[in-house]
């Protein structure tokens, strides 16, 4: 196994060059993820811009690998990771050796830890194999859109079931009339992305100053985002409605093999209906219909609730790298023995 050689650029210094060659990598080894697409780190990048330096793996002269890092402190890095992506942003090759150690190294003498976060196996095997400090960060789960619906939910717990039939129930009995509507044309994308802000402003986002709005960044990066996936009609807006009111909504992109659901609000005047789960139970039962992909990767840290909905199950990691061994193995000790003690308390 051949091992990879970093160098490290300022993103300044190399922004052209990084889309083409990050667009080579993602269409060869990672083509089926649209959050490592370059549509979506690119955009990213531009609406939430950082000090980024750009590492480029090399075997001979052959690039296997490309990464987005930040510093964060003295001696100090991690992968550039914005909230509004689950995944980390590393491109790599199967087969070579990922070299965490020549990793730290090429980021210069001060350089004493990297953290890597949000390593999907899915994705980054290598770097989760060459990583000793790894840590459980996330439970995410999936969803195989094959065979039909009806068997599909036939398949799920009873407890599931249960839930859903009396959020339609009470739904019934208090005479709501629950529709549905999908938005995937690109002249109509920037409008369906405001009325998502507009809705999860309302609630304890908005109160919270986290919301999704058209007039702030995170809803400026949406539209842009879905509108750059909806020109290769690889954008969906699933919105559920009450006579004319909208009461729930999810963004989502995709390609033929994954899509991923992106941000999800609903209206908590009826949250006694449990309206985040009907639409979600409507937005999977149109999926199934529709076959635009083959999965939903929900790329969460699922609760016991969530993981009723999927056929699959997967744990996300986060990694650290340190430049002196004697620092790694002293950081290992140290965790095993608060392991220890937490599990002799209990």
């Amino acid at each position: 196994m051949k091992r990879v050689n970093w160098k490290v650029t300022p993103i300044a210094q190399c922004s052209d060059q990084l889309w083409q060659q990050w667009q080579t990598l993602y269409e060869q080894f990672h083509s089926h993820n649209p959050m490592l697409d370059p549509r979506f780190v690119s955009t990213l990048v531009k609406y939430y811009p950082a000090n980024i330096d750009v590492v480029i793996g090399h075997v001979d002269s052959e690039v296997v690998a490309i990464l987005l890092l930040q510093k964060t402190g003295f001696g100090c890095w991690k992968n550039y990771m914005p909230s509004q992506s689950q995944i980390g942003f590393l491109l790599l090759a199967p087969a070579v050796d990922f070299n965490s150690a020549g990793l730290i190294s090429a980021l210069g003498g001060q350089a004493i830890k990297l953290d890597l976060l949000s390593l999907d196996p899915q994705e980054h095997h290598g770097a989760i194999h060459n990583i000793s400090q790894l840590q459980h960060h996330a439970k995410n789960i999936k969803l195989a859109l094959d065979n039909d619906f009806d068997t599909y939910w036939g398949s799920r717990p009873k407890r599931l079931r249960k839930d859903m039939a009396q959020s339609f129930n009470r739904l019934a009995k208090s005479k709501i009339n629950l529709s549905y509507k999908v938005t995937t044309a690109q002249h109509e994308m920037a409008a369906a992305v405001d009325r998502y802000g507009m809705l999860e402003s309302q609630g304890w986002k908005g109160r919270n100053g986290t919301a999704i709005h058209p007039a702030n960044t995170q809803g400026q990066f949406y539209e842009a985002l879905l509108e750059r996936f909806a020109d290769n009609q690889q954008a969906l807006v699933f919105e559920s409605y009450v006579d004319d009111n909208l009461v729930a909504s999810r963004l989502c992109i995709f390609n033929a093999h994954n899509l991923i659901i992106l941000k999800t609000t609903f209206d908590e005047q009826y949250s006694r209906y449990s309206l985040g789960n009907v639409n979600r139970y409507q937005l999977i039962e149109y999926l199934f219909s529709a076959q635009v992909s083959k999965y939903i990767d929900f790329y969460t840290n699922a609760s016991k609730e969530q993981l009723y909905w999927s056929t699959e199950q997967r744990s996300m990691f986060n990694g650290s790298c340190y430049r002196f061994p004697v620092v790694e193995r002293g950081i290992g000790l140290i965790k095993k023995l608060k392991k220890s003690d937490s599990v002799t308390r209990k």
